[in-house]
């Protein structure tokens, strides 16, 4: 799904980014609820990044990536954490943006229904875009759940990519 939003990119570079684990839902511009696996996988597209929140048998877990205030900026390469019989594990890494391959990428995104788009104002490249998957080696029915994301900055030339999952510990 794509979302064309006319509220400005409030992010203004990958540095700024922090992983909070654990928060109330932050209010959304736009939400997507995907059933996976064991579990409903709740993307959440945010002004400054976004939020995930997995909803799984005996816990609910939340993961927001954003520019929060006052806190002092620096995504982790690798995180993890556990919230009753799951642990997670997350990612990210900073980029290069190229435009191209973002349009591509966020063309595919947009086209599967597990994906959310959000293209801020009128530069396509300002967007935020979050895929649900199944976990890998698990299958639709399996025991955990899995997602990606994207944060292009244009006026930084960056592209975040962030993967978490969550899984049986």
């Amino acid at each position: 799904m794509r979302v064309d939003l006319t509220v400005p990119y409030a992010d203004v570079r990958a540095a700024d980014l922090t992983l909070e684990l654990g928060l109330a839902p932050v209010p959304a511009l736009e939400v997507l609820r995907v059933p996976l696996g064991s579990g409903v996988l709740e993307l959440r597209l945010l002004g400054h990044s976004h939020q995930a929140r997995a909803e799984l048998p005996g816990a609910a877990f939340s993961e927001t990536v954003r520019c929060a205030p006052g806190a002092r900026g620096g995504l982790p390469a690798r995180s993890t954490d556990a919230a009753g019989p799951w642990a997670y594990a997350f990612t990210a890494a900073v980029e290069p943006l190229d435009p191209r391959a973002l349009e591509g990428l966020a063309a595919r995104v947009a086209a599967d229904p597990r994906g959310l788009v959000g293209i801020f104002g009128a530069d396509p490249g300002a967007l935020t875009a979050l895929r649900a998957a199944p976990l890998p080696g698990t299958g639709e029915a399996g025991g955990g759940l899995a997602w990606e994301t994207w944060h292009a900055y244009p006026q930084s030339g960056e592209l975040v990519r962030t993967r978490a999952e969550v899984r049986p510990a």
